[in-house]
C-alpha cells in the first residue's frame, strides 16, 4: 500500500530548555532564544527530501492548519484557529505576499519557582513578545525581539502599561545581552509599530490572525495614550 509515502509524520517540541544560559541552572520559562525555539520536522510527500527553511516563521499554533492544508489543497481552516497555513511553503511554493514576518510569544508567570537555590519564575515573568524575522526591512530591524512584561497577579491581561520593556537585535547580538531598548538604535516609529502589532496580535483571533502578516499591515500611529506616552519617555532617557 505504500502508507509510509503517503504520510506525514512531524518532529517537534513542545517548548526549548535552558542549561545554564543567564547563569540559570535549568528551566523553561523564559522569553529567550534557548528557552521559545524548538525543532520542526516534517516529511511526507511532496516534501523535498533534505531541504531546510530557515526563512519561514511558525509556531505550534501553525501546525493543525498546515496538516489541513497539506492534506487537502485549499483547505478551510477553523475558525477556532488562529495559526496559519504553511503547507504552500513547506512544499517550496511560495507566496511572499502571504508570508509572515512576525509571532506572537505569551506567557504567564507560575509564581516563585526554585531551582538549585535560583528563582527562576515568578509572577512578573509574565509577557507577551514579538519575534520577527523579515527580510524586507533594513539592517537593524530584520531579526528583533520586543518584549512587554507584566505581574500576572495585578495585570494578567495587560490592561495596565507594561512593568519592564526589553528590545534585541538578534543580528547584533545573538545571545540577547544588550537591551536597546532606550537606546537611539532603533526609531521611535519603528519601536511603536512593534507595539501595536504585539497588541493586534495579542487580541486577534481565528481569521483575524491570519489577515495580519507583517508589521507593513500595522499602522504607525498610536492613539495618545499613557501607553504611548511612557514608550516616548523611555526612549527618550537615552
Amino acid at each position: 500500500l505504500d502508507i509510509l509515502n503517503e504520510t506525514y509524520i512531524v518532529f517537534t517540541s513542545d517548548n526549548g530548555f535552558r542549561l545554564g544560559q543567564f547563569r540559570m541552572p535549568q528551566g523553561k520559562w523564559h522569553v529567550y532564544e534557548n528557552d521559545i525555539r524548538v525543532p520542526f520536522l516534517i516529511r511526507g510527500p511532496n516534501l523535498r527530501r533534505g531541504s531546510v527553511r530557515e526563512d519561514v516563521l511558525g509556531t505550534h499554533v501553525d501546525l493543525m492548519p498546515t496538516l489541513l492544508g497539506l492534506a487537502k489543497s485549499n483547505a478551510t481552516i477553523p475558525s477556532t484557529m488562529d495559526g496559519e497555513d504553511l503547507s504552500q511553503m513547506l512544499q517550496l511554493h511560495d507566496d511572499k505576499s502571504r508570508k509572515k514576518s512576525s509571532v506572537l510569544i505569551e506567557y504567564i508567570g507560575l509564581g516563585d519557582v526554585i531551582r538549585y537555590g535560583h528563582l527562576e519564575d515568578t509572577y512578573n515573568n509574565s509577557f507577551r513578545a514579538l519575534r520577527v524575522i523579515d527580510e524586507t526591512q533594513p539592517a537593524g530591524r530584520r531579526n528583533v525581539k520586543y518584549i512587554e512584561f507584566t505581574n500576572c497577579m495585578e495585570d494578567w491581561n495587560f490592561t495596565n502599561e507594561p512593568l519592564e520593556y526589553e528590545l534585541f537585535d538578534l543580528d547584533s547580538d545573538p545571545f540577547e545581552l544588550v537591551n536597546i531598548f532606550s537606546s537611539n538604535r532603533l526609531s521611535l516609529d519603528f519601536i511603536k509599530k512593534l507595539q501595536a502589532t504585539v497588541r493586534r496580535l495579542y487580541n486577534c483571533s481565528g481569521q483575524t490572525c491570519r489577515d495580519f502578516h507583517s508589521l507593513k499591515a500595522t499602522t504607525t500611529s498610536l492613539k495618545n495614550n499613557a501607553h504611548t506616552n511612557q514608550l516616548r519617555e523611555q526612549v527618550k532617557k537615552s
